[in-house]
C-alpha cells in the first residue's frame, strides 16, 4: 500500500490533508467517473475483439472474458484504489461521507489515516 501524502493540481501539489472539502468531494467523483470509463473500455474493447478471434477454443475464451467484465461492479473496482482509500477515509473523518461508506477502525488499523 502506498500512501497518497501529496494531490498534483494545475497550480502545483497540495498536501491531501490541505485540500479543501469541495476539493476532495471532486477528486473522489472523478476517480469514481475515471473508473466507471475504464470498466466500460475494457468491456467495449473485448466485445470488438470477440468479432475478430477464430476457432471455437479462442471464442470460449473471449465469451467468459465478456462475462467477468459484465459480472464485475466498477463501484467495487474503485475500492481497490490506494488513492481512493485515502481520499474516502479523510473525507468520512470531515464528515463529508457517510460512515456506513467507510469502516474507519479498519482505515486506521491499514496506514490510510
Amino acid at each position: 500500500m502506498a500512501r497518497l501524502n501529496t494531490w498534483r493540481t494545475a497550480g502545483g501539489e497540495v498536501r491531501v490533508r490541505d485540500l479543501g472539502d469541495r476539493h476532495l468531494l471532486n477528486i473522489l467523483a472523478m476517480i469514481e467517473r475515471r473508473t466507471r470509463e475504464a470498466h466500460e473500455d475494457a468491456l467495449s474493447s473485448a466485445v470488438t475483439a470477440s468479432c475478430m478471434v477464430f476457432g471455437e477454443a479462442a471464442s470460449d475464451m473471449m465469451d467468459r472474458d465478456i462475462e467477468a467484465l459484465e459480472a464485475t461492479d466498477p463501484d467495487l473496482a474503485v475500492m481497490r484504489d490506494d488513492r481512493y482509500w485515502t481520499l474516502l477515509c479523510l473525507a468520512a473523518k470531515r464528515g463529508l461521507v457517510e460512515s456506513g461508506r467507510v469502516d474507519l477502525g479498519r482505515a486506521v488499523r491499514d496506514g490510510y489515516l
